[in-house]
């Protein structure tokens, strides 16, 4: 066997860490920055996982990192989520997960990883079709992930299936662009990944979240009204400001950014429009008319209706609207 960078392993504890439950694991030519990091946050435990080789000889040490599961019901109760990562060494024959000491699990590492390939792979409209076929060295069944990557973000289709066909909707990858479907296959130790051609992706319409006003709000007289919204692609990922606009009945108010102020909006309805990467989202507003202490605050302070009205789309103040510092 040689080097061939990292073994992860999964599982889940239970039974106040006694009992271990293996998942899938897979290979992986690095380990994940954001892993150390929750790692060296967590909690001193007693697990670890250990790599050994001939004759049960130590030849490296893992220490897990562990979650609980947000929503696993009580807190003492909820399982475990373990991962680690071993080094996959020459002559390593297994692993095992320990507490303490104690062997909770006990795996051997075939000399030789799976084989997968990708036979057929076609894109009808927003649903991917495709086929591989996949071998293990040894008896035993094979676990398949299949994702879709794109610019650099994987977004999971499939998960372990024992199929070697899958037809999924890939409406929530973004585009456009050009992707590839991934399969990668696991023994439950050692994996395989193999990819498609290339696959064009239309461009796909933004989503817009127009979180502030809200639809068929209503606001006082010369009251501000607060736009707030967001825009993100299609998988979740936040659009730049640079794209995005805000308007009030067709008039543009500010441009480049999430937030906004609406002032000096006359009495009466207005539809505020969030545009961004060619889509909108609009909601009607109801600005109320001038009460009678509006109107004195207004003689006061010198605010003309016609002052109200020359600025009732704008995003400014006029300086007649501006009370005195």
């Amino acid at each position: 066997m040689t080097q061939g960078g990292w073994l992860r392993i999964e599982g889940t504890l239970t039974r106040n860490g006694w009992h271990y439950a293996p998942k899938p694991g897979h290979e992986a030519a690095r380990i994940p920055s954001e892993f150390l990091t929750q790692l060296g946050a967590q909690e001193a435990n007693d697990i670890e996982a250990v790599l050994l080789g001939p004759g049960d000889a130590l030849m490296a040490r893992g220490k897990p990192r562990l979650q609980r599961s947000v929503c696993g019901g009580r807190q003492g109760a909820s399982p475990l989520r373990v991962a680690a990562y071993l080094p996959l060494l020459p002559g390593a024959a297994a692993y095992e997960v320990r507490n303490a000491g104690v062997v909770l699990h006990r795996a051997a590492i075939p000399e030789a990883a799976p084989a997968v390939r990708i036979a057929h792979c076609t894109l009808d409209g927003d649903t991917v079709h495709v086929e591989w076929q996949a071998e293990r060295a040894g008896a035993g069944s094979l676990h398949s992930w299949v994702a879709c990557v794109l610019g650099g973000r994987t977004f999971p289709l499939e998960t372990l299936t024992d199929r070697h066909t899958l037809s999924a909707s890939i409406a929530n990858v973004p585009g456009p662009g050009d992707a590839h479907i991934s399969v990668m296959v696991s023994d439950g130790v050692r994996s395989a990944v193999a990819l498609s051609e290339k696959l064009s992706l239309p461009a796909r319409a933004p989503v817009l979240i127009l979180l502030s006003p809200t639809d068929n709000s209503s606001y006082g007289f010369h009251e501000p009204i607060a736009l707030t919204g967001q825009a993100i692609d299609a998988g979740g990922r936040n659009l730049p400001d640079q794209g995005i606009q805000w308007l009030c009945d067709g008039q543009v108010l500010a441009e480049g950014t999430r937030s906004a102020l609406l002032t000096n909006a006359s009495p009466g309805q207005h539809q505020v429009t969030l545009s961004a990467w060619g889509g909108q989202q609009s909601v009607t507003v109801t600005v109320r008319e001038q009460t009678a202490s509006e109107r004195e605050w207004a003689g006061i302070f010198g605010v003309r209706r016609s002052d109200v009205q020359r600025n009732k789309v704008t995003g400014l103040e006029s300086d007649a609207a501006r009370p005195p510092h």
